[in-house]
């Protein structure tokens, strides 16, 4: 053998290594256009998926500083209560309150726990941590039991009810004692007329 025939041999294995690669690429091409109804369906549903998951993540980033009430309650269309984990997780590597709408630094606690010698209760006060005081713990705890678990691809965003966002301020008890009292008054009204 020589010199000169063993290139001929090397391009003409190349040659062929090409014309399988071009032959595979457009078989490929082929067999994307030839996709079944099934496979169609399949593939717009992971697009659709992408796309969410992609709105939720922006929807986490705009969340991680300090926003509006109207962002918040926005928001929850967006978010799973895990993401929302995730965001007061964010927020407290970065010393803020773990409640969004919050701008003060999180407390500092000492200790894990706390011991309640009038209830006879030991409380474990390592969420408490994440927040500045008891108020934005309440009121994060109140917006995170009110987002949805159900999947975003599969949620009616057009048909959204808003949920409740407690402003900054106002203690929660406070509005429990103000429902109850309406429900009190509606509750006499209905008995009156059932006296009649």
């Amino acid at each position: 053998m020589s010199t000169s025939e063993k290139p001929r041999r090397n391009q003409k294995r190349k040659s062929k290594k090409n014309d399988n690669i071009d032959s595979q690429t457009r078989s490929s091409q082929t067999n994307q256009t030839k996709l079944t109804k099934k496979q169609q369906l399949i593939k717009q549903t992971l697009e659709t998926r992408k796309q969410f998951k992609q709105q939720s993540l922006e929807w986490q980033e705009k969340l991680y500083e300090t926003v509006p009430l109207d962002i918040l309650r926005d928001s929850a269309k967006y978010i799973l209560p895990h993401h929302y984990e995730e965001i007061i997780e964010e927020r407290n590597a970065s010393k803020l309150c773990g409640y969004p709408i919050c701008s003060k630094p999180k407390q500092t606690i000492q200790g894990q726990y706390r011991i309640s010698y009038h209830a006879r209760e030991i409380y474990d006060i390592s969420e408490l941590k994440c927040y500045c005081s008891t108020i934005c713990f309440v009121s994060s705890k109140y917006f995170s039991a009110q987002l949805s678990v159900e999947p975003l691809y599969l949620r009616d965003l057009q048909n959204w009810k808003p949920v409740d966002v407690i402003p900054l301020g106002v203690d929660p008890r406070d509005l429990v004692k103000q429902d109850q009292s309406t429900k009190k008054n509606i509750h006499s009204g209905l008995n009156q007329r059932i006296e009649y």
